[in-house]
């Protein structure tokens, strides 16, 4: 097994969300995770309005070593990849440093991601399952859902006050926001689960936009 019996116990208790503070690290992590999407769409906005795919192509330097060709697959990759790429390694050292931070601060920091949790916990099941009690088995069960939620919950949550911000939609129009999410699971619900076209993104995304966007009168 991967994990000594006396870490097994130690993760399993970890993601008891009675008697930790579980659900807080979730919430946190949550921030994290909006964060690195911030972090993600910044560099694509930089990439696309600096034209860093046209500039790398055709500049001097670089131009003296590397044939054209090569500079403009070069280009391409950075255009496609950039914001992802630097957004995972955002992701990777604020989760792997918030938990030093709070050791050394001597903070209540840690993280818990549901991916992590999931493994994590089952790889802890697999070594001392038949050691467990039922309550230990479904207060960690209940704690992995938690982290999942709360994940969810905080990280959509904030992006969606950045975009209701961004689209000046004032709290009362609420109720309409709800009302085109509603309309648009009710015509595609496998939008939320599953990947879409990029066409289909755009042509949703503008009549959402139109139904939101404020008169000026």
């Amino acid at each position: 097994h991967i994990a000594t019996e006396e870490k097994a116990f130690y993760t399993i208790a970890s993601f008891n969300p009675f008697t930790t503070l579980t659900v807080f690290y979730a919430a946190l992590t949550g921030v994290i995770l909006y964060l690195g999407s911030f972090v993600s769409g910044y560099c694509d906005n930089f990439v696309m309005y600096g034209q860093l795919h046209a500039r790398i192509r055709t500049h001097r330097f670089w131009r003296r070593f590397i044939s054209e060709k090569r500079l403009d697959k070069i280009g391409k990759v950075l255009e496609q990849n950039l914001g992802a790429i630097v957004g995972n390694l955002f992701l990777g050292f604020a989760l792997g440093l918030t938990p030093i931070i709070g050791q050394i601060t001597g903070l209540p920091l840690d993280v818990r991601h549901v991916t992590i949790a999931g493994g994590g916990s089952a790889i802890a099941f697999a070594k001392i399952w038949d050691k467990l009690s039922a309550f230990e088995i479904t207060a960690t069960l209940l704690g992995i859902f938690s982290v999942g939620l709360m994940n969810f919950l905080v990280s959509f949550g904030l992006s969606l006050f950045v975009a209701i911000v961004s689209r000046r939609v004032k709290f009362k129009e609420g109720r309409e926001l709800i009302r085109l999410v509603g309309e648009r699971f009710k015509q595609n619900p496998m939008q939320f689960f599953f990947p879409i076209k990029s066409k289909e993104i755009s042509d949703s995304n503008h009549s959402t936009a139109h139904s939101l966007t404020p008169s000026v009168k």
